[in-house]
């Protein structure tokens, strides 16, 4: 069957015309004005090039854009605002590594003392640090004028009251280094664009506005603008006597508890503790005072309270027995002493009498020679 197949084709093949090769090839020919499917061999076009140069330069801006974005967000976003009032008034920013962004003055004294100083970059507590060793230097602070309000706005609340604790330590061991014992007066800032107008308006800064308002909330018959100008010393007399309550150090005690109480927990027996180390440091000193005055001095002081009635009865009995006992041990003393005189007199006379034999033994051995 197969080979009738084959013989079949070759039959047909053969019956086929046979045109010459001089017919084929002079034969002619259509060319093609455009590549079909199948002859079309892919170029890159200009604009496709084009397309993926934009499309490469968009992705490094978005790589750009973002990292821009993450350094602003941790070195050029203001963080913190912290408000400083003395009697120059500051208003500084940082950002969430705690380096100054700006300190901008708001008042006359404050614009003089910064001129001429760039604090952009610094570490806050470095910034403040200069800032109130120049206040000491140029007499805004001394130990009559030592209040200052400290005010602190921070996105983290935690990190804000860390930080308001921190630098009140900072205030507090710059000014003790300048014998200054401060009183510094810290708060939680609320910001709004209101406050920080009418704070402009007075060139004081947004924290004392906020003292400033509570004060005008508990007597409404206070003028804000002279309350604004007033010294700070005088607004903390008035805040005491109106009942109002802030977070103050007056003492190196209040300021180690207030640290305490931030990173530990807070702790009841703090208080008590310190009216302990108080009372102890006052009776070493009154001991002290005590003990370097003459006896006669103290009991003529202890004689005119009696006569004053500025005394207690069982204070005045326990005292007349430690003054009885302290006269007796005082005669014993002087029998004592007396009773040694008495002693080196007699060993004296013995020692006389002991010469003159000796003296005698001799005339009478000369006398025998």
């Amino acid at each position: 069957m197969k080979q009738k197949i084959e013989q079949s084709l070759k039959h047909s093949i053969e019956q086929l015309p046979h045109s010459s090769f001089e017919q084929l090839a002079h034969q002619p020919v259509n060319k093609m004005t455009e590549h079909d499917y199948i002859t079309r061999q892919e170029l890159p076009s200009r604009r496709k090039t084009q397309s993926r140069i934009a499309k490469l330069t968009i992705a490094f801006a978005a790589v750009v854009l973002m990292a821009g974005i993450g350094w602003f967000m941790q070195y050029g976003m203001i963080d913190s605002i912290i408000a400083l009032d003395v009697n120059p008034s500051f208003e500084i920013t940082s950002n969430r590594h705690e380096q100054v962004l700006q300190v901008k003055g708001l008042n006359d004294d404050a614009i003089a003392l910064l001129e001429g100083r760039k604090y952009r970059g610094w570490n806050l507590d470095d910034a403040l640090s200069s800032l109130f060793s120049d206040m000491a230097n140029d007499g805004y602070i001394s130990a009559q004028n030592k209040a200052v309000l400290l005010s602190v706005n921070c996105r983290d609340n935690v990190r804000g009251d860390q930080l308001k604790i921190r630098l009140s330590e900072s205030i507090n061991n710059t000014l003790l280094a300048k014998d200054i014992h401060p009183r510094i007066v810290h708060q939680n800032l609320t910001v709004d664009e209101a406050s920080r107008q009418r704070a402009a308006q007075y060139s004081v800064s947004a924290g004392k506005m906020q003292l400033v308002d509570s004060l005008l909330e508990k007597e409404p018959s206070f003028s804000e603008k002279s309350l604004s100008e007033m010294p700070l010393e005088d607004i903390l007399t008035i805040a005491a006597k109106q009942g109002l309550v802030f977070d103050e150090l007056d003492d190196l005690d209040d300021l180690e508890d207030v640290i305490e109480d931030a990173f530990e927990g807070d702790d009841d027996d703090d208080d008590y503790d310190d009216y302990d180390d108080d009372d102890d440091r006052q009776q070493q000193t009154m001991a002290g005072i005590a003990s370097s005055l003459p006896s006669t001095l103290v009991k003529e002081s202890r004689d005119d309270d009696r006569l004053n009635g500025n005394y207690d009865s069982d204070d005045d009995d326990q005292d007349d027995n430690d003054w009885d006992d302290d006269d007796q041990n005082d005669d014993d003393q002087d029998d004592d002493n007396q009773n040694d005189d008495d002693q080196d007199d007699d060993d004296q006379d013995d020692d006389d009498q002991d010469d003159d034999q000796d003296d005698d033994q001799d005339d009478d051995q000369d006398d025998d020679d």
